[in-house]
């Protein structure tokens, strides 16, 4: 079996986004999961959506 290389620095924000919020990640392991959203902090995108969902801490309260 082949292993395709995740390089999520390679894709849009915007995809990232779809693929962490896939409710059933098919596409991307764990890892890679983390690795998307790690991408997503360093571009500074969704940091506010991603924070109150739980993936970067403590969720804010408005």
């Amino acid at each position: 079996m082949t292993s395709v290389d995740f390089k999520p620095e390679e894709l849009c924000s915007r995809k990232l986004w779809q693929l962490i919020n896939d409710p059933a990640p098919r596409e991307i392991s764990d890892k890679e999961l983390s690795r998307a959203i790690a991408e997503l902090a360093r571009r500074r995108h969704y940091l506010e959506e991603l924070t109150e969902m739980g993936k970067l801490g403590e969720p804010t309260n408005h």
